[in-house]
């Protein structure tokens, strides 16, 4: 899509954006996935993780592994980085429920720690694996209060930690709704601008003093966007909010089994404009076949 044929996306857009919405796929990976500024991941990981010793630095690699398994599947992370001793992050944003999300997020992490297999004579000694899910709905057997859980393999009678090389962290963000005289931790900070950024309007006295902290307002800044960027971003957001309002109507009519079965459910109108969006936002082909059910064809075509 040309530059000048995304003029209209402008102008349609009637409410000015101070801060980019790190619950957007675009936000999310602009602000925590950007190597030249990795001290924002860092810092959300240590607030977050509590490891036994702080991360000191993170290095981003490709974010994309190809599955053994004889169907090929990939696997497409979000965020998957490394720090200096090998220790794996792997950083998913999820805004749609999805029936499997926990089979998925172990399905991922399981991916990451096959590709330490070593060639020749190895002992399987492995590097930890951390996976942090930021979600944006509930899970439906937890506690209401309960925002954070902390996932580790447990002796089922002692209860003692089996092995720490494989831990997750699930985030329930709609949980997180503390108001500034209650954020008592970093990671109280931090939770409570992944949900309140992109309505931010400026500053707030809290977190001006802390550099790391101005530093993700600077990053998030729409002014310090360039034009491509913020459009990128608009493209992005509007992509997300057609798909989620679409989902959300098709449970309203009686789909009560959520995503999977409304898109089964769906016209065929309403699948081509999901996949047209999925499209615009750079989804893989592969998503968007499984969410709507067109073939690689028809989604090459549209």
């Amino acid at each position: 899509m040309q530059d000048a044929n995304l003029l209209p996306l402008i102008m349609a857009e009637e409410k000015v954006y101070r801060f980019i919405d790190p619950l957007t796929d675009y936000g999310f990976k602009k602000l925590f996935g950007n190597k030249d500024h990795c001290e924002l991941l860092v810092d959300l990981l240590n607030a977050l993780i509590r490891p036994e010793f702080l991360i000191i630095d993170i290095f981003f690699r490709n974010t994309e592994l190809l599955s053994p398994s004889k169907y090929g599947r990939r696997i497409i992370f979000d965020i998957y980085a490394t720090d200096s001793e090998g220790n794996t992050f792997i950083v998913e944003m999820q805004r749609v429920k999805e029936k499997h999300f926990k089979d998925r997020s172990l399905f991922y992490a399981s991916g990451s720690i096959g590709e330490q297999e070593k060639k020749g004579e190895w002992e399987f000694g492995l590097t930890k694996t951390y996976m942090l899910c930021f979600m944006d709905f509930c899970f439906e057997d937890t506690l209401p209060e309960k925002a954070v859980h902390e996932v580790k393999l447990l002796d089922a009678h002692t209860g003692q930690l089996f092995t720490d090389k494989l831990m997750f962290w699930y985030i329930e963000l709609p949980k997180c709704k503390k108001a500034f005289n209650e954020l008592a931790s970093r990671a109280d900070k931090w939770l409570y601008l992944l949900v309140n950024l992109g309505r931010m309007t400026g500053i707030p006295a809290v977190f001006e003093t802390d550099s790391i902290f101005k530093q993700l307002f600077m990053n998030a800044a729409t002014p310090n966007m360039t034009r491509k960027e913020y459009v990128d971003y608009l493209i992005n957001r509007k992509g997300e909010g057609v798909y989620n309002s679409v989902m959300a109507t098709a449970r309203e009519d009686g789909m009560e089994e959520g995503l999977e079965r409304g898109i089964q459910k769906g016209t065929t109108d309403t699948l081509v404009k999901i996949a047209r969006q999925m499209k615009i936002t750079n989804e893989p082909l592969e998503k968007i076949a499984a969410l709507t059910g067109l073939t690689a064809a028809e989604i090459t075509g549209l």
